[in-house]
């Protein structure tokens, strides 16, 4: 009937997470599909932590290359913000109702057509008072990607992504729903989501927007090996006047056939810091 329920057990040193989910097909599965969703996720968020329940329900549709989710998601989500000198620690406990929305392009090879030079995709959602929410919210996310070739052995990535919340106080969003910056797939050079406004003792607490920005050039070798040299550049913030923080460095890429895989050595710019190690892992279009 092509019903499939599925349940997902991860961990990390960030994030624990037991997630159940049920899958209706509508009509064609791979065209379209109900979804329901059932987790408990604990993720350090900076120096914040999360602990949250959530339900959720979505319809995803496919249409030519697109695909296009509706969902629904209901939370309970408690935020852990560490001490300071003048404050102990702090916990606080909000219900959610999320309503949103969502656009991405689909693999081309999903598709079975040639390799499309782009990827893009864009979520906009919201947790209104009015339906019951603790908190009251709009964000938009939107990530894009494009790869062009310069010739036969040269090749130029350019990645971006823009985040921003609309919410009278900062301090009320829950630290699921606040932006963080740095590590693997955003600003390379510094550690995964040490980037974002910073309370009195400097601890990272998450913004309301979001801006990074990727330019890689990568030289083919033989074998399916490729080196690579980029420059990363992004934060999360409360305003967007504030500074953007920046890296560059070197890589090694190794291609199989819908992937890439790698290591990247990275050195900040716009502060004192010493090389970081990420690893590289990118889909294909």
């Amino acid at each position: 009937d092509g019903h499939a329920p599925r349940h997902e057990l991860t961990g990390s040193s960030v994030l624990q997470e037991l997630a159940l989910r049920y899958v209706i097909p509508v009509r064609d599965i791979a065209l379209e599909k109900l979804e329901f969703t059932g987790a408990a996720r604990e993720e350090e968020l900076g120096d914040t932590l999360s602990q949250r329940f959530e339900l959720g329900s979505g319809l995803t549709q496919v249409g030519g290359s697109w695909q296009r989710s509706l969902f629904l998601r209901l939370s309970n989500e408690t935020t852990t913000l560490p001490a300071t000198a003048d404050m102990p620690e702090r916990r606080d406990t909000q219900f959610l109702i999320i309503p949103g929305i969502s656009f991405a392009t689909l693999p081309s090879y999903v598709l079975g057509d040639k390799l499309r030079p782009y990827s893009i995709f864009a979520e906009l959602r919201g947790s209104p008072s009015t339906f019951g929410s603790d908190a009251s919210f709009l964000q938009l996310r939107v990530q894009a990607e494009r790869l062009i070739n310069l010739g036969p052995r040269w090749s130029l990535r350019l990645r971006t992504e823009l985040g921003s919340s609309w919410v009278d106080d900062p301090a009320k969003l829950p630290a699921s729903q606040r932006f963080f910056a740095g590590g693997d797939r955003s600003v390379r050079g510094f550690a995964l989501n040490s980037l974002s406004p910073k309370d009195d003792e400097s601890n990272s607490i998450g913004g309301r927007n979001l801006l990074t920005g990727s330019v890689e050039l990568e030289r083919a070798l033989p074998r399916n090996f490729g080196v690579a040299a980029f420059y990363d550049i992004g934060n999360a913030f409360d305003d967007f006047g504030d500074p953007l923080e920046s890296a560059a460095g070197l890589g090694l890429r190794y291609h199989i056939a819908v992937a890439s895989l790698g290591v990247d050595v990275a050195q900040p710019l716009s502060v004192s810091g010493s090389p970081r190690l990420h690893l590289y892992i990118s889909t294909l279009f």
